[in-house]
């Protein structure tokens, strides 16, 4: 239950984000009057499709660890899932907070990206690994 319960929040999540992104682009319109720059504009539109994919990403390692034969990999796994959970949550909360064009927001989210999507590629990274390694038990294709 855990795990369903898991995927449909990630999935809910990911229907939100796309509302939230729409919001963002109304921000972004109202900014521009107030001399956003490109580069703070641009930031935000690669936090909201980071975000995105960081959500899809989570949306679905919760059904590829339902699987999961429990072993040290399989701890490896869920402790770089919850650290991914985090940072999309942290950069999830940055972007719905009021951006204030005079604070240099750019920095900030890029930081705040960078960091999310590294943690998704480490993710997914020890994914391939684990096939590669056979670190998931049952989940081998051969």
């Amino acid at each position: 239950m855990h795990y369903f319960t898991r995927y449909q929040t990630h999935s809910q999540s990911l229907d939100l984000e796309s509302k939230l992104l729409e919001q963002v682009e109304q921000r972004i319109s109202e900014m521009q009057a107030e001399l956003m720059s490109f580069t703070q504009q641009q930031a935000i539109y690669k936090a909201c499709n980071v975000l995105q994919e960081c959500r899809r990403t989570l949306k679905y390692t919760y059904a590829f660890a339902f699987y999961l034969y429990r072993n040290n990999q399989a701890q490896v796994f869920e402790q770089n899932q919850a650290d991914l959970e985090r940072a999309t949550e942290a950069l999830s909360g940055f972007l719905e907070e009021e951006l204030n064009p005079e604070d240099n927001i750019a920095i900030k989210l890029m930081d705040r990206t960078r960091y999310c999507d590294q943690r998704r590629k480490i993710l997914l990274d020890h994914c391939k690994e684990g096939y590669a390694e056979h670190y998931w038990g049952g989940l081998d294709p051969y």
